[in-house]
């Protein structure tokens, strides 16, 4: 049997999907929504392992198509990710489940919530977990085109690990570049602050990423982003309400400039996961008068 991917149009009134079950349970998450990606995209699935064998309907809704790698609509897709199915409803919010296969005979048009979907197929190889079968999932809101974070729309899920702050440091005008400390001394005027930050789940080390990172100076917010959503218009990555995505470069991140008065100037740094775990740091950037 082919494995499946299968896009479900959720029924509703909002374009938050309902807290429902997941499609297999436990859930262990090895990738997340918003990672960049070594060619240059950035992530809109969320991939997840498990030890369930059959996939089950989150919640109620109609199937309006399905398809297989044989639909030219689907030639993108890799080898893991065959046959799909569509369930409709008005909001046109959709989720993809790849990594299984459709059971053959399940034709019906409609389904409802823990309703046998398929069987999970895609093996978790490489991934270090003891769970042996793997999916992931995507949230798509067609009236707007853009991706919604999965993590945002499933219930929690067992993450005990915070994000890391690799480093962070200041570039000034002239190119110069000093790496933060607690107490770190530069030149009175503008700098450019550039952190090094990624989440991490349990069992898993691959840098992935975080869901919030905010940067304040003297209490003063400059810098906030949040991963809630996705767009992509002429190939440029838009955020929520149409602001650009920063031009990270892994898990580095651009959090732009701030002027360093003389004396001390307080840089508190904060970085969020999904599951509300948060890494604070706070870094004193003391401005001299230099020769």
């Amino acid at each position: 049997m082919k494995s499946a991917i299968i896009v479900l149009i959720i029924l509703g009134n909002s374009f938050s999907l309902p807290a429902q079950n997941w499609p297999g349970l436990p859930v262990e998450v090895v990738s997340q929504f918003g990672t960049k990606l070594p060619d240059g995209r950035f992530e809109v699935e969320m991939g997840v392992v498990t030890e369930s064998e059959e996939t089950q309907a989150p919640w109620d809704g109609e199937v309006v198509f399905q398809g297989n790698l044989d639909n030219p609509w689907l030639r993108g897709w890799n080898d893991s990710r065959g046959d799909y199915l569509s369930l409709s409803g008005p909001d046109l919010i959709r989720l993809q489940i790849s990594g299984l296969t459709f059971i053959p005979g399940n034709d019906k048009n409609k389904f409802q919530k823990g309703d046998r979907l398929g069987l999970f197929v895609s093996k978790s190889n490489n991934l270090n977990s003891p769970l042996s079968k793997y999916y992931a999932l995507s949230v798509y809101n067609s009236a707007e085109n853009r991706w919604l974070n999965p993590s945002q729309q499933f219930p929690t899920w067992l993450d005990n690990r915070d994000p890391v702050v690799v480093q962070a440091q200041v570039k000034g005008e002239n190119g110069e570049l000093i790496l933060l400390g607690p107490r770190s001394t530069m030149g009175i005027g503008y700098w450019s602050i550039i952190v090094d930050v990624y989440d991490l789940t349990p069992g898993h080390n691959r840098p992935l990423a975080f869901q919030y990172l905010g940067g304040f100076l003297n209490g003063t917010p400059f810098f906030e982003w949040s991963w809630d959503q996705l767009q992509i218009k002429k190939g440029v990555y838009e955020g929520t309400d149409g602001v650009g995505v920063p031009q990270s470069s892994g898990t580095l991140w651009p959090l732009g400039r701030v002027f360093v008065n003389q004396g001390t100037n307080i840089f508190d740094l904060m970085v969020k996961d999904s599951q509300g775990n948060i890494t604070r740091r706070t870094y004193r950037l003391i401005g001299s008068l230099r020769p």
